[in-house]
């Protein structure tokens, strides 16, 4: 996947919240009588306390002069995999609360989040290495540095200012002929559907078809792109999901741990809530003519737009 364009999210509000509807997680170990379960609600509020998000109040200057912005009508996403996890070696076993897999069919309708309409998504998670005894786990406690997610793609529909009526554009040169999952992008007067490619190329355009993928949460006091050289980066706090990347990873401090009571024998709740905001996501400059509404204006999300997601999560009798 490529990741140029990775830009704030902080103005209009998609919130993800993972409430108290909840999801059947089941342990790897056979006999396991417990369950944990959990909710993902997706909203468009940000009821997280905590660090605000980015600002928009930051600018792309390599893009030529701000135009505007643009809040998308609607916005989603796709997801590989969803997971906790409460360590980053993979050589000492780590606790991990896996909600979706990435080795499962991947047209499963729990992968998709529509941040915009408040939709409703149950998961069935798995949990890995809680249990290295082979005797029941009753009261055991994990902290859970970690929250990340793997994504597919960000889709999202919006409007062009009407300054471009008329206007073609390099970014968006073709009509709609594309299902939602099949992804791409394209234009139809001044309609756009895209996914996330076009709209993060411009910042991760070296090499090609290399963007970032990996979202990961936690166990750092910043937010930053990891592994911008796109060399070969293995197993490391940065990149908790191991095997080996070369691709950039977005790290974000904008989450708080979980210590999370687990249990073979009873059953668990969890309550988690992920906020996006998307007001004012996508910029527009006006491109190396520096000329705006013209043939090739650059449209992006946001400066550091991972920085609008937030994660909360708790466990609850």
């Amino acid at each position: 996947m490529q990741l140029k364009q990775i830009i704030p999210f902080l103005k209009a509000g998609v919130v993800i919240a993972l409430l108290p509807g909840l999801i059947w997680l089941g342990s790897c170990k056979k006999g396991n009588n417990g369950m944990v379960r959990a909710q993902i609600n997706y909203t468009g509020q940000d009821t997280i306390p905590g660090p605000p998000g980015l600002l928009d109040t930051t600018r792309h200057t390599q893009f030529g002069d701000f135009v505007a912005s643009i809040t998308p009508d609607s916005f989603s996403g796709k997801f590989r995999n969803i997971r906790f996890q409460d360590e980053w070696d993979n050589n000492a076993r780590p606790f991990i609360m896996e909600l979706i897999d990435n080795n499962g069919p991947f047209d499963d309708p729990q992968r998709y989040a529509d941040f915009s309409s408040g939709s409703q998504v149950e998961l069935f998670p798995r949990i890995f290495w809680a249990n290295p005894s082979n005797k029941a786990v009753d009261g055991k406690t994990f902290r859970l540095t970690y929250f990340y997610w793997n994504i597919h793609w960000f889709h999202q529909v919006f409007s062009l200012p009407s300054a471009y009526d008329g206007v073609p554009l390099m970014q968006f040169g073709r009509e709609f002929n594309y299902t939602s999952e099949q992804g791409g992008w394209a234009r139809r007067g001044l309609r756009i559907r895209s996914d996330h490619y076009p709209l993060m190329d411009p910042m991760f355009g070296n090499p090609p078809g290399e963007l970032p993928q990996l979202f990961v949460f936690g166990n750092t006091d910043s937010s930053f792109v990891f592994n911008m050289e796109y060399l070969p980066a293995g197993n490391s706090k940065d990149n908790p999901e191991g095997g080996t990347s070369n691709q950039p990873i977005i790290r974000s401090h904008q989450y708080q741990p979980l210590d999370f009571n687990y249990s073979e024998i009873r059953d668990l709740n969890v309550r988690a809530v992920v906020s996006f905001d998307f007001a004012d996501l996508i910029h527009i400059y006006a491109g190396r003519d520096n000329k705006p509404y013209t043939y090739d204006d650059v449209f992006v999300y946001a400066p550091r737009f991972w920085e609008r997601l937030k994660v909360r999560v708790v466990q609850v009798e």
